[in-house]
Order: structure tokens, then C-alpha cells, then sequence
């Protein structure tokens, strides 16, 4: 049996229009989230992010992110002696942003902070860390797997 051009054409555009409808219908079923909902303004104040992480650089290297069995701790140096006013510890989960978390910074004597694992969903985060002291703004850029 012998097949002509034209069947050979009409077999091949019947596989590409599957192939282009399958990817339509798998993205339709992605979810695709900016990183942030605010992106925009978020971006106008990138400088001040970007001087408040030179300001942290003498003790970033310093500041520990670890998961235990049961909780995230969060350990600053003991040479660290800055008075924090505030401080934000956010896990932002870059596959879902369903799944970050923000607690307010809180170290004890130990200059640690504990956070209970049963908050999160396992996978992989990027934790920022922000604080101020009396004086300076302060922005760190760890990554965990939990």
C-alpha cells in the first residue's frame, strides 16, 4: 500500500494541532504566581534593600538557618549586640505563594529564635530575614529545605 503526499501531510498536521492542544490544556493547569503581588512598587524601594544588605553583610555569614526535627531555628552570632526594634523573618516558598510564612523576629538571651516545623509544608523556602536598629535597616537572604 502506498501513501500519498497528502495523507502524509494530513498525519502530520493532526500530530503538531495535538501536540500545541496538549500543552494549552497543561498550562491551563500550572500555576504561574509572581513573586510578589506588589512587584511593582516593591521595586521602586529596591535600593533601600540593597544598601540594608550591605549594612548586614559583616554578620550574615554568621547568622545560622537550620531545621531540627521539630522546629526552624534561627541563630544570630553571640558577638551580635545590636538592639533590634523590629525585625520580620518571611519563608517565601518560590513554587506557592500559598505556603509563605512571615513571624515577627523575636531572639532569645541566646540570640536564637525557635520556630515550630508544623507551620510548613515541606519543600524548599528562601528565608529573609529584616530588622532595624536604632540606626539602620538590615536585610539577609537565607535558603532552607524543610
Amino acid at each position: 500500500m502506498k501513501i500519498n503526499w497528502g495523507w502524509g501531510i494530513a498525519i502530520f498536521l493532526t500530530c503538531f494541532i495535538a501536540f500545541i492542544l496538549y500543552f494549552v490544556i497543561y498550562s491551563f493547569g500550572n500555576k504561574y504566581d509572581l513573586e510578589y503581588e506588589d512587584y511593582y512598587p516593591r521595586e521602586l524601594v529596591h535600593q533601600q534593600e540593597i544598601d540594608a544588605t550591605k549594612n548586614a553583610l559583616p554578620f550574615a555569614k554568621d547568622i545560622k538557618i537550620k531545621s531540627t526535627g521539630t522546629s526552624v531555628e534561627v541563630n544570630f552570632p553571640a558577638k551580635f549586640t545590636k538592639q533590634i526594634t523590629e525585625g520580620m523573618v518571611t519563608f517565601f516558598r518560590p513554587s506557592d505563594k500559598d505556603l509563605d510564612k512571615d513571624f515577627k523576629l523575636n531572639l532569645d538571651s541566646k540570640n536564637s529564635q525557635s520556630i515550630d516545623i508544623n507551620e510548613f509544608k515541606t519543600g524548599f523556602y528562601n528565608v529573609i530575614i529584616e530588622f532595624k536598629d536604632s540606626e539602620k535597616s538590615y536585610y539577609l537572604k537565607k535558603e532552607i529545605y524543610i
